[in-house]
């Protein structure tokens, strides 16, 4: 007995008097029914996940804040090319007795670095 037969039983339905379209439909419940269970996908699952702390990204090191979250702060800041600044740049802007000519200083430097970069690129397609 398939598994559709198998639920319309079930649903307390004879198989042979359903129409062609309540025998699909209940096809598709009963594929449904037994892809959740074979995936597991019911919410019961065996399996828990051990969420532990610094585990969210595996090239994450404990070593203070990602540049992703350096980088955040800098735009909150509206400091320029923060987006072009290596992680210890941004730690060195983000200090809290930095001027705002070492922010700029800083900032010029790593647009030089990133632009003679780009064009070297730039040069070597032409």
């Amino acid at each position: 007995m398939t598994a559709a037969r198998r639920l319309a039983k079930a649903e307390g339905k004879d198989w042979n008097k359903m129409s062609v379209k309540e025998k699909n439909k209940t096809e598709s419940q009963a594929k449904i029914k037994e892809i959740t269970k074979r995936h597991n996908l019911s919410g019961n699952s065996k399996k828990k996940k051990q969420v532990t702390a610094g585990t969210n990204h595996p090239k994450t090191t404990s070593n203070g804040p990602t540049r992703n979250s350096l980088m955040l702060e800098a735009k909150k800041r509206g400091i320029k090319y923060f987006r072009v600044m290596n992680r210890a740049e941004l730690e060195q802007v983000l200090k809290a007795k930095v001027t705002q000519e070492e922010i700029l200083q800083v900032g010029q430097a790593a647009k030089e670095r990133w632009q003679t970069g780009w064009k070297k690129n730039k040069e070597g397609e032409k």
